[in-house]
């Protein structure tokens, strides 16, 4: 195995993947959401809302071991960078 280094790239835009969250939570369970080949649940409690689901995903993404980019929420959408 031979491995070099290769520099960032000076230009360039990252990527990015948004997860809009819709309504309040109608019953409690646990969102299976698969990441980089990783499965990571969820869990909501009814009533949730939208900004609380989709924060819970973010933290979640954040915690994940091994994600290759960051999240964060704002209101209902989560966006990972």
């Amino acid at each position: 195995l031979w491995v070099l280094p290769v520099a960032d790239p000076g230009a360039g835009t990252q990527a990015t993947k948004t997860l809009t969250v819709t309504g309040p939570a109608t019953g409690a369970g646990v969102i299976p959401l698969y990441s980089a080949g990783q499965r990571i649940q969820i869990g909501v409690d009814v009533g949730d809302t939208a900004t609380e689901i989709a924060a819970a995903i973010a933290a979640a993404l954040q915690a994940a071991p091994d994600q290759p980019y960051s999240a964060a929420a704002a209101d209902e959408v989560c966006t990972a960078t």
